[in-house]
């Protein structure tokens, strides 16, 4: 079997087709059925941004792993999404660390999975209070298909510099 071809693009532009595709738009949501009201929109919105940008930086991660070409599509990531001032992004980098550490027990546990655990922490975490295991399960299931999605379009790409 011939391997697929990969497309040569620059870091910044693949890091600016992510962000733009994968952070910016809200691709993973509230799954329906779950609560429509909650005490501050703007934070959850908020919330759902920095994990989907924590699953984004996880799969160039592994793609860096892999490849070390693909450190500077992590460098232009991190550039589009904290302050240009490093001291005002500290606080950021702290959250977005304990995004990852959290995304990364979904997407490779420990021991058994436990999708409907792991959304019903982070619904509380957020103050969303949610119960219903068919919108925990179906929560959980869109965080492992944006990780899969990212990662399937970083196989796509041979960054240049």
């Amino acid at each position: 079997m011939f391997a697929k071809r990969r497309v040569k693009a620059p870091a910044k532009t693949i890091a600016a087709e992510l962000f733009q595709q994968f952070v910016q738009e809200p691709s993973v949501v509230m799954p329906d059925g779950a609560p429509a009201e909650c005490e501050d929109r703007a934070a959850l919105d908020d919330e759902l941004r920095l994990y989907r940008f924590a699953s984004v930086l996880l799969a160039v991660l592994d793609a860096e792993h892999r490849d070390a070409a693909f450190s500077a599509v992590r460098d232009e990531l991190e550039r589009l999404f904290f302050p240009a001032r490093a001291a005002d992004g500290r606080a950021q980098l702290v959250f977005v660390r304990k995004a990852m550490s959290q995304l990364a027990e979904l997407i490779q546990p420990e021991g058994d999975p436990q999708p409907m655990s792991w959304a019903l922490r982070w619904f509380q975490r957020a103050d969303v209070h949610e119960t219903n295991p068919a919108v925990l399960d179906l929560f959980a299931i869109q965080w492992l298909d944006h990780f899969v999605a990212v990662a399937g379009a970083l196989r796509e790409f041979n960054p240049v510099t």
